[in-house]
């Protein structure tokens, strides 16, 4: 840039700015680009008096400026910082009160005159030193809280924006180095007038050129929203030419919708109103171009005064935001997407920002949270995470710190990832959750600083199953004693010199195969229940005692000699003996062995106590299985007509039939044996069906059929009666082959069984059962006779009748 030259008959350097330039010329093109700008900015001298000044900042005006101390640092600042400056150039710094300003001398023939000041803001990135601040109003006695308050109400600027501010000003210096002065000119020569209409008509077009160049559109209209002066960019943003928008009202050319398409109130009918500044810079009005093409701007509308300080027009600044629009909607609307898929997921969400502070939660957290009554000022968004953590107390505080810790270790990068499972148990409820920990980077300030992501999911069931799988793999289902596989753990883990002596007792228990074959699983199992029962309450505290096998436990004594592991085994047999189910004897056979040395191996030791065992079984368990035998005849009299009395009367018509046909003796043992079982497999017929008068039912009788069959497996499962198995199964068969279970005829059906049947058809009949009314003997006989070669073994019948008449006296009525 040129500087205005102008005659050198007065020197410059001996005049002041004022006495230059028309100060109050300069201030209508200052006040309004301040309107547009809201940025500061004084036309000082060089000693640092303000001689022009736009609208100052609270915080200069009333506090800066006003001490003398810090009105020194103001001054100083400004002119030190100026000084050297070259013509066209500008100084930008941060005063001694710690504001940003810039200063841009101004010159006429190489000696500066004067500044344009153009300060009172911060950078948009500015980190604002508060310590500073609260320190200056403690040493110059400034009210503190209403010097931060003015301090908040500094203007902050974006770089682009302000380098736009500084080129203007830049201007406008050089236009005030080029105006002059009228006086110095008429003072010169009268000639200079034509100096200083070149310096006006120059100044026009530099304030012209100046709005031009501003980025943003720009309108100026008269007190009645004619339009009289346009920039390009505002023809460009709008589609109307200057010279076609020239004193057309502002509603016409720019026509501005808001977000539901309705029109904005005339932004000049407003500031001429209120007299005010209308600020419209919410990025939802929208602009309609002469063409019908639709932009979002920002605007805002300030008054333009003349001298007298009256309203003489309004300028209208606005932006074209599109693109920022567009950014900002998809934001939201990823946002959106976010939220609604973090309220679908059932882990408690919450998302830190880099300081630790709750930005984003979903629905499951905060439900979880009043659920759970905690205070909405620990949980919600605004909310320090890592401060509410380091606060913890109480039981969950110890999970609270290591929690933090491992937030920690994600921050600084330490660590990828971070989990941990941990009790949050409710008055009524135990519950386990896993706390999980991934960073995020950037999110809320585009920043290199790590946030924090963190889940908090219900595992109750999952630690549930765990613990319950984790107890299944040690404790027998059934009794909830350990297992065999525990056990042998136990025993290579104690089997160590320090707990010698080690005993081992071997518990059987008799007679769990007749049990389950007589009376099902159910009542076997129940019998194993009271087996666990009996071994725990005859142990101490710390005996371990475990389900080897079936019907086999194993009792691990450490330190236990053999007469104390003896004592324990007579506590077990005082038991059994006070025991029993549904009047079904407990009877467990005992076998016991002691590890006296660290020498001897200890699964000898535990042969040793199953050969003991064995040993006391051969004794036991025909008296233990008779005794179930007798508790099973007895049930059966109780809920059916199978009782003691209908056994020996068939018994002793069996034996005289045997005795007629020439049995052996062990052959009559057998048969008396026989009528006594025969109907052993009906203990598991309901006794409602067995009582039953009336016919049964069809599924009854098939269910009444099947008594031989379980009778057989019920013999079969013990030494003693698995002889009369057989004759169990067929002695419901019939001579004529139409007999059950399986159709056997004539001879193929066995003896002792063909006996069975026609000396218990025979004493029912006499005796009657629910089903059928007693008859008179001879009449039963008749109707044996007439069934003979049918139902029964003819032969047999002759010799029954036979019987009958010689020991009874009972003959056939004719």
């Amino acid at each position: 840039m040129s500087d205005y030259k102008i005659d050198k008959s007065l020197e410059v350097g001996e005049l002041k700015i004022e006495e230059i330039i028309d100060i109050e010329e300069i201030k209508p093109i200052m006040d309004e680009f301040y309107q547009n700008t809201k940025i500061s900015a004084a036309l000082m001298d060089l000693e640092g008096n303000i001689l022009v000044s736009t609208y100052w900042q609270d915080i200069c005006e009333n506090y800066h400026r006003k001490h003398s101390e810090t009105r020194k640092n103001c001054i100083q600042s400004d002119l030190n910082f100026s000084k050297g400056a070259e013509s066209g150039s500008y100084v930008a710094y941060k005063c001694k009160n710690n504001l940003r300003d810039v200063a841009i001398p101004i010159h006429i023939e190489g000696e500066q005159i004067g500044i344009v000041f153009v300060g009172q803001f911060f950078y948009e990135d500015d980190e604002i030193d508060l310590v500073y601040f609260t320190n200056q109003a403690e040493k110059y006695g400034f009210d503190k809280g209403k010097y931060l308050q003015a301090l908040k109400n500094v203007p902050k600027v974006n770089k682009l924006k302000l380098q736009s501010i500084i080129n203007f000003y830049t201007k406008l210096a050089h236009l005030i180095s080029t105006l002059g002065h009228k006086n110095v000119k008429l003072q010169r020569n009268l000639k200079a007038q034509n100096n200083v209409k070149q310096a006006l008509r120059k100044s026009e077009e530099n304030l012209a050129a100046t709005l031009h160049s501003i980025g943003d559109g720009v309108i100026v209209t008269d007190k009645q929203g004619l339009i009289t002066r346009m920039n390009p960019v505002a023809e460009q943003l709008t589609g109307w030419p200057m010279k076609q928008a020239k004193d057309k009202q502002l509603e016409i050319v720019f026509y501005v919708v808001d977000q539901a398409g309705e029109k904005i109130l005339d932004p000049v009918k407003q500031v001429i109103l209120n007299g005010e500044i209308v600020d419209l810079g919410n990025n939802y009005a929208t602009l309609i171009s002469r063409h019908g093409n639709r932009r979002q701007i920002s605007e805002s509308a300030a008054p333009i005064y003349n001298q007298e300080g009256e309203i003489m027009g309004v300028v209208i600044v606005f932006s074209d935001v599109t693109e920022q629009y567009k950014i900002r909607e998809d934001l939201k609307k990823s946002e959106q997407l976010l939220q609604s898929t973090l309220d679908s997921l059932s882990a408690h969400i919450c998302v830190l920002d880099e300081e630790g502070v709750i930005r984003i939660v979903n629905k499951s957290w905060m439900d979880f949270g009043r659920g759970n009554n905690a205070p909405l000022d620990l949980i919600s968004p605004g909310v320090n995470y890592l401060e509410v953590c380091e606060r913890a107390e109480g039981d969950g505080a110890e999970f609270a710190w290591e929690f933090l810790n491992g937030i920690y270790d994600v921050k600084k990068g330490e660590l990828n990832y971070f989990e941990l499972e941990y009790p949050c148990h409710s008055p009524t409820k135990n519950r386990w959750f896993i706390g999980r920990v991934t960073p995020h980077q950037g999110y809320f300030n585009n920043s290199s600083d790590t946030g924090i992501v963190i889940a908090h999911e219900d595992i109750t069931a999952r630690k549930q199953a765990e613990e319950r799988i984790k107890y299944l793999s040690f404790h027998d289902s059934l009794t909830s004693l350990y297992n065999r596989a525990y056990l042998e753990e136990q025993i290579k883990k104690l089997d160590v010199e320090g707990q010698l002596p080690i005993s081992l007792i071997l518990a059987d228990l008799n007679g769990l195969k007749l049990v389950n074959d007589s009376y099902g699983h159910e009542c076997g199992d129940q019998l194993l229940l009271q087996t666990s029962k009996i071994l725990t309450q005859s142990c101490r505290k710390d005996d371990i005692i475990a389900r080897w096998g079936g019907d086999e436990f194993v009792i691990l004594l450490t330190k236990t000699n053999k007469e104390d592991a003896e004592k324990i085994c007579n506590r077990i047999k005082n038991l059994c003996i006070t025991t029993k189910q549904e009047e079904i004897p407990v009877s467990i056979t005992l076998g016991v062995s002691t590890k006296e040395n660290s020498e001897e191996d200890i699964y000898n030791v535990l042969i040793a106590a199953e050969e003991e065992m064995y040993k006391n079984k051969l004794v036991e368990s025909r008296s233990a299985k008779s005794n179930i035998l007798k508790a099973l005849l007895n049930t059966l009299g109780a809920k059916s007509f199978e009782t003691e009395e209908h056994a020996r009367r068939m018994q002793e018509m069996a034996y005289k039939i045997g005795v007629k046909i020439e049995l052996t003796e062990s052959e009559l043992d057998r048969l008396v044996l026989l009528v006594s079982m025969h109907d052993i497999g009906k203990i598991t017929i309901p006794e409602e069906i067995l009582t039953k008068p009336e016919n049964l039912t069809k599924n009854e009788w098939e269910l009444v059929k099947k008594h031989p069959e379980t009778g057989y497996w019920i013999a079969r499962s013990t030494e003693e009666f698995s002889h009369i198995a057989e004759d169990i199964l067929y002695h419901h068969e019939k001579w004529d082959g139409t007999g059950y279970p399986q159709g056997l005829e004539g001879e193929k059906i066995p003896l002792l069984a063909r006996i069975t049947a026609i000396v218990d058809s025979y004493d029912v009949m006499i005796y009657g059962r629910p089903y059928k009314e007693a008859v008179p003997p001879e009449q039963a006989l008749r109707e044996i006779k007439d069934n003979a070669r049918t139902q029964f073994d003819p032969e047999l019948v002759d010799i029954f009748m036979g019987v009958l008449e010689e020991d009874y006296g009972i003959f056939e009525v004719q």
